[in-house]
């Protein structure tokens, strides 16, 4: 019987450390230039655009992460929110804002990709970036 408890606690207690260890850590300040795409809700009024991202990944806890994300320089923010997320993987992650949701992946230690997808009563609107990490 005191075997089949140990057995039962190693196979218990290793996942959940290599589970910790799984998820990359991204704190930091993220940079890059976004794609987006806008459309109205007529149908009308396309509009392709790029700008200057930067995500600011303030806390993270296991696969569970805070942050805020602007665009524009950050005199002109023209676009502020704040995130939360969670890594669905060891490199997929996924939040949520206000506006919408990002899902993206981690390409390196200093390099994200994602993916920003926004319905709302008066548009559409799609981004996607690349972003490095700030040093």
């Amino acid at each position: 019987m005191g075997c089949a408890c140990l057995i039962t606690a190693l196979l218990f207690s290793v996942p959940a450390s290599l589970a910790e260890d799984s998820y990359p850590d991204i704190v930091g300040t993220w940079v890059g230039e976004g794609a987006d795409i806008r459309m109205n809700s007529d149908g009308s009024g396309v509009i392709f655009s790029s700008e200057t991202i930067t995500q600011i990944v303030t806390e993270q806890r296991d696969r569970r992460f805070t942050g805020k994300m602007h665009s524009g320089s950050v005199a002109s923010e023209k676009f502020s929110v704040e995130f939360v997320g969670v890594f669905v993987d060891g490199s997929h992650f996924r939040w949520s804002e206000p506006n919408g949701f990002v899902e993206g992946r981690v390409i390196d230690a200093d390099t994200i990709d994602s993916c920003y997808v926004r319905t709302a009563p008066e548009g559409q609107n799609a981004a996607c970036q690349t972003l490095k990490r700030v040093k």
